[in-house]
C-alpha cells in the first residue's frame, strides 16, 4: 500500500508499516516523517511539543525520527465525521450471531463506501478513539470485518429466517409428540416460523429442500405440513 494523498491517519501509517516487509522498496523512517499529508494540528502536544501547530510539526521532523511523537495521531484535515447507526457484533460468524447495536463515525456515510474506499470507522465524533475488532452492518444481511483500524473482509447472509425444528414424521399427532434432535432450516415467510404457502429449505442458500412430512418449531406448539420442494401446505397449534 502507499500512503493516502489526503486526509492522513495513524490507521494509514500503521498500515503501511506493518505491510513494509512486502513493499519494494521499503517504506522508510524518514519518508513517512517528511511526508506531505502529515498535518501538525493532529500531533499531540504531549507527545509531539511544540507551541503551535508549525512548531509540533518541525518538532516531528526532527532527527532522530520518534515514533512516539506520532502517538494518538489522527487528524482528518477539513473534514467532518457521518454517524452511522448499524449492528455489531464479536461473533465469527455475523449470520447467526447475536446482535447489538451501536454508532459509529466516519468519512464515509456508509459502511460500503467506508469499505471500498477503506475509510476507518470510529467511536467518537472526532476520529480520536478507532471502533473495535468486530463485524458491523447497517444494510440488512450485508456485514464488514474491522480489525485493527482495518478492513478486512464483508460477506452477504441469506436473507431466509433460521427456526428450530423437529421432524419428518407421518402425522401431526406424532410431531407434537417429539423432542429435541432438533435442526436448523430455513423459511421465506415474513414471520418468526413458517405459514401455510412458505418455502422451507434445509440451508441458508435456499438450495436444498427438506423430506415431505410433519415437522414442528423447537420450544413452540407449532405443527407445520411440508410437502414436495419445501412448500409449507398447512400448519396449525398442537394440543
Amino acid at each position: 500500500m502507499s500512503l493516502p494523498t489526503s486526509n492522513l491517519k495513524l490507521t494509514d501509517i500503521a498500515g503501511v508499516f506493518d505491510e513494509s516487509q512486502q513493499m519494494t522498496p521499503p517504506y522508510e523512517m524518514e519518508q513517512l516523517f517528511l511526508h506531505s499529508q502529515i498535518n501538525g494540528q493532529g500531533l499531540d502536544p504531549v507527545y509531539c511539543p511544540g507551541a503551535d501547530a508549525t512548531a509540533r510539526l518541525a518538532n516531528l521532523r526532527t532527527t532522530p525520527y520518534n515514533m512516539g511523537k506520532l502517538r494518538a495521531y489522527n487528524h482528518v484535515a477539513g473534514s467532518s465525521l457521518n454517524a452511522i447507526n448499524c449492528s455489531v457484533t464479536t461473533s465469527s460468524d455475523p449470520c447467526t450471531a447475536m446482535l447489538s447495536t451501536t454508532t459509529v463515525y466516519c468519512l464515509s456515510s456508509s459502511l460500503n463506501d467506508a469499505y471500498s474506499s477503506s475509510n476507518p470507522i470510529y467511536t467518537d465524533s472526532s476520529g480520536l478513539n478507532v471502533a473495535a475488532n468486530a463485524w458491523y452492518s447497517d444494510v440488512a444481511n450485508r456485514w464488514y470485518s474491522f480489525e485493527s483500524g482495518f478492513w478486512r473482509n464483508d460477506t452477504s447472509c441469506s436473507s431466509l429466517t433460521a427456526v428450530l425444528v423437529s421432524g419428518p414424521v407421518r402425522s401431526a399427532f406424532e410431531v407434537c409428540a417429539l423432542s429435541g434432535k432438533a435442526l436448523y432450516y430455513y423459511h421465506d415467510g415474513s414471520n418468526q416460523v413458517p405459514v401455510a404457502g412458505d418455502m422451507v429449505y434445509t440451508n441458508q442458500q435456499g438450495s436444498s429442500t427438506p423430506d415431505p412430512g410433519y415437522y414442528k418449531v423447537d420450544s413452540m406448539t407449532d405443527w407445520h405440513q411440508i410437502g414436495s420442494g419445501g412448500l409449507v401446505t398447512q400448519n396449525g397449534k398442537c394440543p
